[in-house]
């Protein structure tokens, strides 16, 4: 089974996302997380291993 691995997305309005994947689906998770929140790339601020503030969790696993 691939590694888990853990990325938090920041965007321009303050809000954040955790998104939990595997190493070989990292790119499908981000696209189903985008998606999911109805949100689009560019208003991606930046993006850190997620470990300080608090923010919404999403699983994206599951996603190829």
């Amino acid at each position: 089974m691939p590694s888990e691995i853990e990325y938090c997305y920041h965007f321009r309005d303050g809000s954040a996302v955790l998104v939990k994947s595997y190493v070989n689906n990292v790119w499908a998770a981000k696209k189903a997380m985008l998606k999911m929140y109805g949100r689009d790339e560019s208003e991606i601020r930046y993006s850190d291993s997620g470990k300080n503030g608090p923010h919404q969790v999403f699983d994206g696993r599951d996603y190829h």
